[in-house]
């Protein structure tokens, strides 16, 4: 098996997870790291000899915490008005303005409560009012390949069922 992964964040470390139970099911596994960026398009590559069984992929939000994503995505004072064609998420509340305002100057911990209350009341009292727009493509190679699930929380395929035949 010949397992493809890019080396950053906690991809490697969950590349060796992977390895891991591979070789503990009986797999030798030939570990492919690829460069942080530029990852993709060789990884996809098909008919070269080093061409991967398994691809390691995955993408949710690009911040990991509130202080990123509510920000980009609902803090009105960064739309233009062409941001309303461009199939994100986004919303201009004048009450979550108000908190953006107030955690702009608030310490770290005060931030993280203000934008956690802004999730809160984007989930429970906006999302009727907030488009969004998802578009989630996966692809599988190989035909010994199996037990595979789409994450519903990341949008990727999930390696914990899968099983790959000798």
């Amino acid at each position: 098996m010949r397992l493809a992964y890019r080396d950053r964040g906690v991809e490697p470390l969950r590349a060796a997870a992977l390895e891991q139970s591979l070789k503990a099911a009986g797999f030798t596994v030939i570990m492919d790291k690829y460069p942080s960026s530029d990852f993709y398009a060789p990884a996809a590559k098909r008919g070269v000899p080093n061409e991967p069984d398994i691809i390691q992929t995955s993408w949710a939000f690009d911040w990991a915490a509130a202080s990123g994503i509510v920000y980009a995505l609902f803090d009105a004072r960064t739309m233009s008005p062409e941001d309303a064609k461009s199939n994100q998420s986004r919303g201009d509340f004048a009450d979550l303005q108000k908190l953006f305002a107030k955690a702009d100057t608030s310490a770290t911990a005060a931030q993280e409560k203000i934008l956690g209350d802004i999730e809160q009341s984007l989930i429970v009292d906006k999302a009727a009012h907030v488009s969004v727009y998802f578009e989630t493509s996966h692809y599988m190679a190989g035909s010994k390949v199996g037990g595979l699930q789409v994450d519903g929380g990341y949008s990727t395929l999930s390696v914990l069922g899968a099983y790959v035949k000798k």
